[in-house]
């Protein structure tokens, strides 16, 4: 299942084809309610206002690479309060492990 907001930019007919071919359900949050899908929107926040507002990308491999490089960092190398103060590397290996 897919949980995403009602803006434009998810109404698109390849996405929809795409979700219907693949069997993958698209649940839409009712419209100004994005705590409803607020992991998603905290991690958004937490893009934009790490990576993306202070960067100047200048290629789409310079983009590629320095998201990658936040990428790693923010799964392997930075502990989140939520997961009980591990990195979600960690935690999903603690998951893994436990069934």
């Amino acid at each position: 299942m897919i949980v995403s907001e009602n803006g434009t930019k998810f109404t698109s007919n390849a996405i929809l084809v795409w979700t219907k071919d693949h069997k993958v359900e698209w649940l839409y949050i009712a419209p100004g309610k994005l705590m409803q899908n607020g992991y998603v929107e905290s991690f958004n926040g937490r893009t934009g206002n790490e990576l993306l507002n202070e960067s100047l990308f200048f290629s789409l491999d310079h983009a590629r690479s320095a998201i990658a490089e936040w990428v790693d960092d923010y799964n392997n190398f930075r502990p989140h309060s939520s997961l009980g103060h591990q990195t979600p590397a960690v935690y999903a290996g603690t998951i893994a492990a436990t069934g």
